[in-house]
């Protein structure tokens, strides 16, 4: 959930105000506080770095490589809070994690298989979610995985199924927790063939921003021939933030197969 606040929120005041405006400075500082607080740190001192650094967003701006910007805005962040009394590292998250949604709403900002977005209809809604809750208490139980081809796996055998069987595109991020590979809860939009970078983001463990490993997402139901031009976006975009992060997908080839792909930096780099 704390993940899923802070993606919403800074998701939000992005689309809601432009850069730099006063209402993008205090919605900024607004979630940079609220965010501060459910991490255990202090609401002034995450207004403040979150705030500052939305001030400051013209001057980042201008550095030409993502990772400098998300780099910038975390010193940014991090002596705003030391200097008024707070943790260097939790100014720096808030204003880092600021700044990674900023960059997906700028550039790629969805996983789709090319087709229409095909919303659920409130019944398949609700069957949808009954099964999820379950899932996700099943993933909260797993002991942790030795290798993350471990989790891929447990992934297309256990979660691809419920994707398939419910007809909508669903995705699960996994860390690297000291050295056990967990799981984070599924995540969906409810659509047929798409899924935001905004909940992608939401699907997280504690302390899930220092052990990102990869992300893993399944086609809904019927054949698909591997990465879209929409993933292959969104995972050019992150790579320049997150260049040790592995993207995969399941799905259902044309000959009517369950397959497990490994994102190589192409789109539709599979026709079987």
């Amino acid at each position: 959930m704390r993940g899923a606040f802070a993606a919403a929120a800074f998701y939000g005041i992005g689309q809601a105000f432009e850069p730099g405006s006063f209402g993008h400075i205090a919605g900024s500082g607004l979630a940079g506080g609220v965010m501060s607080e459910i991490f255990g740190g202090n609401f002034g001192h995450g207004f403040l770095s979150a705030g500052v650094n939305a001030m400051a967003s013209g001057t980042i701006n201008g550095i030409k490589k993502v990772g400098g910007r998300i780099i910038a805005s975390a010193v940014v962040g991090g002596t705003v809070s030391k200097l008024t009394g707070g943790k260097f590292a939790n100014g720096a998250i808030v204003a880092a994690f600021s700044r990674v949604v900023d960059e997906t709403q700028s550039r790629g900002s969805k996983l789709s298989d090319g087709k229409a977005k095909g919303e659920l209809t409130l019944q398949e809604t609700e069957a949808l979610d009954r099964d999820l809750i379950e899932l996700n208490k099943k993933i909260s139980s797993l002991k942790s995985f030795q290798l993350k081809e471990e989790a891929l796996s447990w992934l297309h055998k256990n979660v691809h199924p419920l994707a398939v069987d419910h007809d909508v595109e669903i995705a699960v991020n996994i860390f690297d927790d000291l050295g056990q590979i967990r799981l984070g809860n599924v995540v969906t939009d409810y659509y047929r063939n798409e899924i935001s970078s905004t909940t992608l983001l939401t699907s997280n463990i504690r302390g899930w921003e220092k052990g990102w490993v990869a992300n893993w997402h399944s086609h809904a139901d019927g054949p698909s021939g591997g990465f879209s031009y929409s993933d292959h976006k969104l995972y050019q975009s992150w790579g320049d933030v997150t260049p040790n992060v592995t993207y995969h997908m399941s799905r259902i080839n044309f000959h009517g197969r369950d397959v497990l792909d490994t994102y190589e930096g192409q789109y539709y780099v599979k026709d079987y």
